[in-house]
């Protein structure tokens, strides 16, 4: 079957401009529709005068050609960025660490902090991460859409070591630290909080593999985008305009079905290919329902996070001017959750106001269910749960002169996720890819998005864009 000659795509997410943009520059006439702004969660939006990071604020895998440095090496687009010699610290219950790019200053950090099992667990994440980039530099397709694809993954390592890294989809991360003697302790409770970033699962249940990557990645290359994250978006925006594409801003898809995309003044859109860049849930109600297989996995998948994200405007004397990332452990007994991760991005000097002020963007993963509909109960708890961040921002970091809370119901809003769902799925141990959630919807209807791959990130969104695309041109 030969491959599209027109294509919609619903959704100016990352992965939907990834994929927009390898479609176009490949022949393909891509028409892409956004109703709200592009960058969908990974966007820097204007607010109270500061330019914010919606909530993704760091990028991994930059430089690297399997990553999302091959992804953008593909399509001629170049990153300013900055790489700082300190991913980030880690403030958590009796210890503080920082987390260095260079690898003797983190092992001597890791040792002092954790005991000396530290250093060999960490060569063991360290060993799976290695043969995970390694594999990547072949390119493998993720997510996989069919049965060569599976090949593909299976060629990019040596049997012996496929054979290895097998074992790790089925165990949960936990059991890496109680082979090493830290299975208690303070080295979990940071393995627990980094785990929740990234697989959005605590150790007990994260896959080995993945929180294996989780943690080495940041010490392999940590960037911080010029003007924040939404740099990524703007740029992938504007190189698919480059290359002949059209965006239509501010426009919805109110229908999809294989071969036409209805706008809403009633416009159908006709297309050979179409890609969704949407959550399940959103897709269920644009097309009016899932095929049962897609169904029955979503109907198993544990319930999605939302996202609290509180927005500073810091007064910018004293601090650092490449910016300064903060992950805090919240109490056991706080209402933003036990445990709960708190992580904090401080702009840099190049985004200070005339007034003066840094913007920050603090992010908490959020139980959807604990926010109750708009009304007394809900001011009181957003109002809670802003004092609480406030309260363990306090140690570290000067006195706000501007904050904005926004709460899952506020994500419904900004990025029209139902739900105001964000991150996709947990990567869970004895759920390897593509268990979430597979890609492909029907003959030339495509899911790309959070929801795809395990975890959350943004060069997996990228990564997937790619392949979804790729995918799309053979036809199926």
């Amino acid at each position: 079957m030969s491959g599209p000659r027109v294509a919609v795509v619903v959704g100016a997410g990352v992965g939907g401009l990834v994929a927009a943009c390898e479609l176009q520059r490949r022949g393909v006439a891509v028409t892409v529709v956004e109703r709200r702004h592009v960058g969908g969660c990974a966007t820097t939006f204007p607010l109270a005068g500061l330019e914010f990071d919606a909530g993704a604020t760091l990028a991994f895998g930059l430089t690297h050609p399997g990553l999302l440095g091959g992804v953008l090496a593909d399509l001629e687009i170049e990153l300013p960025h900055h790489r700082p010699d300190v991913a980030w610290e880690v403030h958590g219950d009796g210890y503080a660490v920082r987390r260095w790019v260079d690898r003797g200053r983190w092992l001597d950090e890791g040792r002092q902090a954790f005991g000396a099992a530290f250093e060999p667990f960490w060569r063991r994440c360290e060993e799976v991460t290695d043969t995970v980039l390694a594999a990547a530099e072949r390119r493998p397709p993720l997510p996989p859409t069919g049965t060569l694809d599976y090949l593909a993954i299976a060629r990019s390592t040596s049997p012996t070591r496929a054979l290895a890294l097998a074992p790790l989809l089925a165990l949960p991360f936990g059991a890496l630290l109680e082979r090493h003697g830290l299975e208690r302790g303070s080295c979990r409770s940071f393995c627990d909080l980094q785990l929740l970033i990234t697989a959005q699962a605590p150790s007990d249940r994260a896959m080995a593999l993945y929180g294996a990557l989780a943690l080495v990645l940041p010490h392999r290359g940590t960037a911080v985008l010029e003007g924040g994250m939404g740099a990524l978006a703007a740029a992938l925006a504007e190189r698919f305009r480059a290359l002949g594409g059209t965006i239509l801003l501010g426009r919805e898809a109110t229908a999809a079905r294989p071969g036409s995309v209805t706008l809403d003044d009633g416009e159908p859109l006709a297309a050979d290919a179409i890609v969704l860049n949407l959550t399940p849930w959103d897709a269920r109600a644009l097309l009016g329902g899932l095929p049962a297989r897609h169904a029955r996995r979503l109907a198993a998948q544990p319930e999605a996070w939302g996202a609290l994200c509180v927005y500073l405007g810091l007064p910018a004397a004293g601090l650092p001017a490449h910016g300064r990332h903060l992950q805090l452990e919240a109490p056991g007994d706080s209402v933003l959750g036990a445990r709960q991760s708190v992580f904090v991005s401080v702009a840099g000097a190049e985004r200070t106001t005339a007034e003066g002020l840094r913007p920050a963007t603090v992010s908490v993963h959020a139980r959807r269910g604990d926010w109750p509909e708009r009304g007394a109960a809900y001011e009181e708890r957003k109002a809670a749960c802003q004092q609480a961040v406030l309260e363990l921002l306090r140690p570290h970091l000067p006195a706000p002169a501007t904050t904005i809370t926004a709460t899952p119901k506020t994500w419904v809003d900004f990025a029209g996720r139902a739900g105001g769902r964000v991150g996709g799925f947990p990567a869970l141990a004895g759920k390897p890819p593509p268990l979430p959630f597979p890609p492909r919807l029907a003959r030339g209807m495509w899911l790309v998005g959070d929801s795809v791959l395990p975890g959350q990130s943004t060069m997996a969104v990228a990564l997937a864009g790619r392949t979804i695309a790729r995918a799309a041109l053979r036809g199926r």
